[in-house]
């Protein structure tokens, strides 16, 4: 399964973006950046849409009935999970209107983890999470061992481990050893990559071979 990670800020004309591809290992998920870069803010949501339907980040996965109808063959596009500061919601909010889903999350500097569900089914849900979350998920998936890249976003040897190493035994600390907002773009949509798969369950819609939808988990 891969994630499409997209951080944009209202202050600079550019967006960062990274792939991660997600897989089991002993029960657990491990995460291997694929790639990263920056974008012009205004070509984002072209970049996103073309992403979303590359055929190289859908996934064919066949889907077993649970009251003995056949199986299926089934595409899983790319979960694409946009992260913004301060709160940009233009571009989520055409691209689901594509039905193209989006998880939005909208991160600040306090406050406590919050979720809205929009009113249409299937089209991503919306976040706000504090840069404490992020950073706390970032850290504790690092340290277990279950992130690898082939980028520069090989975060073992960052010196932003080290602003964020007082998080790995879950107690909290100060802001200001948590500098979220002076990481590179493409680290801070990384980072929410992880906090979104590692905190929250979520349904997915694949479309089989029939004119039908199904949903699983």
């Amino acid at each position: 399964m891969f994630f499409i990670g997209a951080y944009t800020d209202n202050n600079a004309k550019s967006a960062g973006l990274v792939i991660v591809r997600k897989h089991l290992k002993n029960v657990k998920h491990h995460y291997h950046a694929v790639t990263a870069w920056e974008t012009a803010l205004s070509g984002l949501e072209t970049t996103l849409a073309t992403l979303y339907n590359d055929p190289s980040l859908i996934i064919k996965k066949r889907v077993f009935s649970q009251d003995r109808r056949p199986t299926k063959d089934v595409s899983a596009h790319p979960t694409i999970i946009m992260s913004s500061r301060p709160i940009d919601t233009a571009i989520c909010a055409n691209l689901r209107h594509k039905h193209i889903p989006v998880e939005f999350i909208s991160l600040t500097s306090t406050g406590d983890v919050t979720v809205e569900t929009p009113g249409k089914a299937g089209v991503g849900r919306d976040f706000t999470v504090p840069d404490t979350a992020i950073a706390v998920t970032l850290a504790r998936v690092i340290s277990q061992e279950r992130y690898v890249a082939d980028c520069e976003l090989a975060l073992e040897r960052s010196e932003i481990i080290n602003g964020v190493s007082g998080c790995l035994s879950g107690l909290a600390v100060d802001k200001s050893d948590l500098p979220v907002s002076s990481w590179p773009p493409a680290l801070t949509a990384l980072a929410a990559i992880l906090w979104f798969r590692e905190n929250n369950r979520y349904t997915r819609t694949y479309r089989t071979s029939s004119i039908r939808k199904r949903r699983f988990g």
